[in-house]
């Protein structure tokens, strides 16, 4: 089914409270202006042509999978906090997996993504296409959180009749990954390789504090606090291991520090 909310929601309204400084700024030029969708700005910056990302890009899934790392984002886990739709007649039920169907903002500002995509546009262009929608349109609003932490709830559809808006995306997210994902993006082939490294520098990291803060550590107590895939948690497990500063300890069934 469709989803229809009205056009002129409560939410929306707000924008005196939101600080247009750097930050601001920084994410209206990369997404608004130099969007990456070039059929939607004079100033639009393809990605390939002016970053030198290759040809196959997306296909090989290393730029995207480093994207959506930043966000934890994820199809495939039991709650996946991604959804992709192909047929709007289908966003509903794509909304309610990502639980974006009811009141919006949500009250937990987790960050979840569920969007329509465009057959002319890869997944991640897509996503970048509706920020740009949200923005541009002025359906989005900010929230700063106790932690100082700024979060962007951002949505994208269709006028469809005097107070109807059908919804063809809902997005929460960080400003600090709206940020991180401009940076990847810009840095180019060249800076995805110190991104992969800084990303498992920061996963490590929380898997030593993970084993030296908790009682019992197990793979799969990692990946439900890391919100990390399987793998993942045991690339890094290994490479711990062979560096001698873990090691599983069989009468706790735990790692534990060495």
């Amino acid at each position: 089914m469709k989803k229809t909310v009205p056009y002129n929601a409560g939410w929306v309204k707000p924008k005196s409270h939101i600080d247009l400084a750097e930050n601001f700024y920084k994410i209206f030029m990369f997404y608004v202006i130099n969007t990456p969708c070039e059929d939607l700005s004079s100033s639009a910056k393809d990605i390939k042509k002016c970053y030198q990302w290759p040809k196959h890009v997306w296909s090989n899934r290393r730029l995207i999978k480093a994207l959506y790392s930043c966000a934890n984002l994820d199809k495939d886990k039991e709650n996946p906090n991604l959804e992709v739709c192909t047929e709007i007649d289908n966003m509903r039920e794509k909304l309610v997996k990502v639980k974006l169907n009811g009141k919006f903002p949500p009250a937990n500002y987790l960050e979840k993504i569920c969007i329509y995509k465009p057959k002319k546009y890869s997944e991640f262009i897509a996503i970048c296409y509706h920020i740009r929608n949200s923005i541009a349109h002025g359906r989005f609003t900010v929230y700063e959180l106790s932690s100082n932490e700024r979060i962007y709830a951002m949505e994208d559809g269709v006028h469809s009749g005097k107070d109807e808006f059908e919804i063809r995306s809902r997005l929460i997210l960080k400003e600090r990954t709206l940020l991180q994902w401009k940076d990847i993006i810009e840095s180019g082939p060249t800076g995805l390789d110190s991104v992969e490294e800084d990303d498992k520098i920061e996963l490590e990291k929380k898997v030593i504090e993970e084993i030296a803060n908790s009682p019992r550590v197990t793979v799969k107590t990692l990946m439900q606090k890391l919100q990390k895939k399987k793998r993942e948690i045991k690339i890094v497990i290994k490479a711990l291991k062979e560096q001698s500063i873990i090691r599983f300890d069989n009468s706790k069934r735990s790692w534990v520090s060495i």
